[in-house]
């Protein structure tokens, strides 16, 4: 097939031609947009969808095929087609790949329901494009500007960029009437509240940063930016090459300051990188925590700060790459789970968010909280530490209490992060309140239950708090420090995390890192969490237990209580684990509720390793419960843990027997991983027992790699098993599953790339 070249010429309902538009997505997404090019009478040719519904047609147009068809279509060339419109429910990046190895002329756009497909054929305006700093190339916006400065009479000063200031300056100083135009570029001392101020700044974040600080020091002054110039002109006006069609995004919206209140007792930080659509249910229960103390306390989350500066810079400022300062290229989205660990321990790529970092540091310095408290969750650690030194260095009387992910294990926490006052081990209900309070009287805290203190004594013990058991006496977080809508990626997707319960009922694979006791909310509370979020616009659940089947009854009272009250319309997922009891009714009543798609930590599918992990369930036992859940109409997606002491070449036929046997019943395996020696299971507090064996003194592994020994350093033996031997043996299972079509999750992907590689 032939390749077309692309154009570099933009088109816009200005054009003298008709518009002509592709839909990909001949769906909900797909009908709304055609509605909307339709009754703007721009022309629609044909839809592309994956499954074309019966007929072949939507709308009375042709459906063509994402498999093959529509490819050969698109390339014909029988067609000028200038936009494709990319209105797809779910992710967009099959479709984005086709359409980039085409290399077609049209420019592709994505819709989502509730959009303006029009304003986003119409393009929009990059201002770090306008503007030419050429006179005569720049006539048309240098009047507009002059327009809009003479309108607002009195004096006007230009504040920003200094080279930009003195262009605008000499160029505006003749056509102005009206006004007095200063440039300010140099400092503010002569502005006076009240007086005009035009923001000669063309990155979106420099204009949004000036605008906010601006506002705060003269609130009677009318301050206008390049944006409102460009609202005052005709779009056939606009210099071409400023017109650009970013990719779909939920932006503008408003994204919180980096600002920290003075007068605080406890200032709360969660730093990147976070899962962003996944909400920091763990930072809201602190939050709630710190609220019923009645200490003066901040939250505030610079994971989702950053994220969204970074995106909205990153689309609006119609960047090709991102790039430190150093050179070194950024991913599309550092944030990613398959990026985030790389690119967030990266000293070149955190250079691009110093800025950020020194304005934090800044205002933490100038209000001087007491205590300043951080969440902990790996990723982060490497921005934490660079924080904390930098605060201590301006403002050495701060007190720093860590918690959170990495602070579970008091053997793990003080080996990955050392450079606290106070680690909070584990839940925080019993010991955070107490812990405030004795700070903030002034102690230098001790052997308390639940914390870790550089002011304990050499060889104190470490003695847990006591756990929480009325769970439902806790208030649910509700994310109060900001707009609940911010927790929505860039590109419009969000996750919302709820938790039924804590601990897990089972508590004997001997994997596992989480087996901690078992503790349950009720249907109703949960419920009246889930029904808040709905009416606050979220729709998509994730249950984070640990063991979400540990009171089966419960999880079935939920859908009960979320049926009677009406709640429809929502995506409920979590994870299950087989055991007995379930039927078909059972995962039908969950379906109805909004279960439509649940994963299984199966984790191994043979008769002999099952024993080996303790799961506590039968081959057959797997294939029934999964066949109940398909039957139901959900998805099954599963997890495969490879390598295990003891495991046999057997065991691994048997493992690809049973997927082979079963693929009716599992549409995907979502995790899928050799072994990991990880901190807090079976393996690693009783590794000779189970036949590991280290390769370095154990102490010594342990100490140097706290959270998880690497696979080089240890095997297992009867029969023997290192590394090689595990990876040899995923690739048999890579090689099954290839050949019966079963597809892998993309984290499960990442995983298996790195492991091959």
């Amino acid at each position: 097939m032939q390749q077309r070249a692309k154009s570099k010429t933009p088109v816009t309902q200005n054009s003298d031609k008709p518009i002509n538009v592709v839909i990909w997505g001949a769906s909900e997404s797909g009908a709304e947009c055609y509605k909307q090019l339709h009754q703007a009478g721009i022309n629609v040719l044909y839809f592309i969808d994956r499954n074309p519904p019966d007929g072949g047609s939507f709308f009375g147009l042709p459906v063509y095929s994402s498999n093959g068809e529509a490819q050969d279509r698109l390339l014909s060339g029988e067609e000028d087609i200038e936009f494709i419109v990319l209105a797809i429910g779910s992710s967009a990046a099959g479709a984005l790949k086709i359409l980039h190895d085409l290399d077609l002329k049209a420019k592709i756009v994505r819709f989502r329901r509730g959009g303006n497909i029009c304003k986003l054929i119409q393009g929009d305006i990059c201002l770090n494009r306008l503007v030419n700093l050429q006179p005569l190339r720049d006539a048309t916006i240098l009047r507009a500007v002059a327009d809009l400065l003479s309108a607002l009479g009195g004096k006007t000063h230009l504040v920003g960029e200094k080279k930009l200031c003195g262009y605008l300056a000499t160029n505006l100083n003749k056509m102005v009437v009206g006004c007095q135009l200063r440039d300010a570029a140099m400092g503010l001392d002569r502005v006076q509240d009240g007086d005009g101020l035009f923001v000669c700044e063309t990155e979106v974040l420099k204009i949004m940063d000036a605008v906010s600080g601006l506002k705060r020091r003269f609130p009677s002054s009318k301050i206008v930016t390049l944006r409102d110039v460009v609202e005052t002109l005709p779009r056939a006006e606009v210099p071409a090459e400023a017109v650009f069609y970013p990719e779909y995004s939920i932006y503008p919206i408003a994204i919180p300051e980096i600002s920290v209140e003075h007068g605080l007792d406890f200032l709360l930080l969660d730093l990147p990188a976070r899962f962003l659509e996944m909400m920091p249910n763990g930072l809201g229960y602190v939050h709630n925590i710190l609220k019923g103390t009645g200490v003066a306390f901040q939250t505030l989350d610079l994971d989702m700060i950053f994220y969204h500066r970074y995106h909205y810079s990153r689309i609006y400022d119609a960047k090709t790459e991102v790039v430190s300062a150093s050179g070194k290229q950024l991913p599309l989205d550092p944030w990613e789970m398959d990026k985030a660990s790389e690119v967030w321990s990266n000293d070149e790529i955190l250079e691009y968010f110093q800025d950020e970092m020194t304005r934090l540091v800044d205002e933490i310095v100038a209000a001087r909280p007491k205590i300043v408290g951080i969440s902990l969750h790996t990723t982060n650690n490497r921005l934490a530490q660079e924080l904390v030194q930098r605060v201590r260095l301006a403002y050495p009387e701060v007190v720093v209490v860590v918690g959170g992910y990495d602070c579970v294990n008091p053997h793990v926490g003080p080996r990955v992060f050392t450079d606290y006052d106070y680690m909070v081990v584990f839940e925080a209900e019993k010991s955070l309140p107490l812990l405030t309070d004795r700070i903030l009287k002034g102690e230098k805290v001790r052997a308390m239950p639940g914390v870790i203190s550089r002011y304990d004594l050499p060889g104190t013990p470490f003695v847990p708090a006591a756990l929480e058991y009325d769970l439902q006496s806790m208030d649910f977080p509700k994310y109060e420090w900001t707009d609940v809508k911010n927790y929505t990626s860039y590109n419009g997707v969000q996750l919302t995390p709820i938790i039924l319960s804590r601990g897990c009922k089972w508590s004997r694979c001997t994997f596992c890192g989480e087996r901690f006791e078992f503790r349950k909310r009720t249907a109703v509370d949960v419920v009246n969490e889930i029904e808040w979020m709905v009416n606050n616009g979220r729709k998509v659940f994730h249950f984070n237990d640990s063991d979400l089947s540990g009171d089966p009854q419960l999880v079935r009272a939920v859908c009960e209580e979320m049926l009677a009250r009406g709640i429809r319309g929502v995506d409920l997922q979590g994870q299950l684990r087989v055991q007995k009891g379930y039927s078909l009714e059972y995962f039908k009543m969950l379906k109805a509720a909004g279960f439509n798609q649940l994963r299984y930590g199966v984790d191994t599918w043979s008769a002999h390793t099952l024993k080996l992990q303790k799961k506590g369930y039968t081959v057959d036992m797997i294939k029934e419960v999964l066949g109940y859940t398909k039957a139901a109409g959900i998805t099954v997606y599963i997890n495969l843990v490879i390598g295990i002491p003891h495991e046999t070449e057997d065991d691994i036929s048997e493992i690809i027997q049973n997927i082979v046997d079963n693929r009716d019943v599992v549409d995907r395996i979502e995790n899928l991983n050799t072994l990991m020696l990880g901190a807090g299971s079976v393996y690693w507090e009783d590794p000779e027992g189970q036949g590991i064996r280290f390769r370095r003194p154990r102490e010594e592994l342990y100490n140097e790699f706290p959270r998880f020994i690497p696979s080089q350093y240890w095997y297992s033996e009867e029969p023997y098993i290192d590394q090689a031997v595990r990876v040899e043996r995923l690739r048999r299972i890579l090689d099954s599953l290839k050949k019966i079509g079963m597809p892998i999750g993309s984290f499960a992907d990442w995983r298996v790339s790195n492991l091959l590689s």
